[in-house]
Parts: C-alpha cells; sequence; structure tokens
C-alpha cells in the first residue's frame, strides 16, 4: 500500500510559476527563470510543478498575445476619427 504526501499546495505552485512568469516576461529565458527559482524554493517537487505550469502556460501564451493585437488594432481602428 502507497501513501500520499503532500508537499506543498497548488496555491505555492502557482505563485512559485507566476515568479518564474514574471522573470519570463521581463526578458530573462525561461531556462534561467527556472533555474534561479530552483536556488530559492525548497524541495524539488514545487520546482517541477511550477516548471509545469509555466510551460503550459507559455505554450499558448504566443498565440494568445498574436490574437489580443489582432483584436485590439481592430479596436483603435472601429474608434479613430
Amino acid at each position: 500500500m502507497s501513501a500520499v504526501v503532500a508537499s506543498h499546495s497548488l496555491a505555492e505552485s502557482l505563485a512559485a510559476a507566476a515568479q518564474a512568469l514574471s522573470l519570463v516576461l521581463g526578458g530573462h529565458s525561461l531556462t534561467s527563470a527556472l533555474a534561479d527559482l530552483r536556488k530559492r524554493i525548497a524541495g524539488p517537487g514545487l520546482a517541477a510543478a511550477a516548471q509545469d505550469l509555466c510551460y503550459n502556460a507559455l505554450r499558448g501564451y504566443g498565440v494568445f498575445d498574436v490574437a489580443l493585437d489582432r483584436l485590439l488594432e481592430r479596436a483603435a481602428e472601429r474608434h479613430t476619427p
């Protein structure tokens, strides 16, 4: 029989991922942001969870960023006198 051991909460995982993503959006590479995160947090489980969240967030970021730019351009064109 195996036991489930909770090492960190979802909130901690999301907060760690947000810290790394803020570095990436500020110009750092994801590799360096995750390396910095690993230095600051205790436990490989939290680092792995944050890494997974970062990869998933950034995977769709480019598509949404382009779509948002196009929508904002259309809105600006409509309201330009």
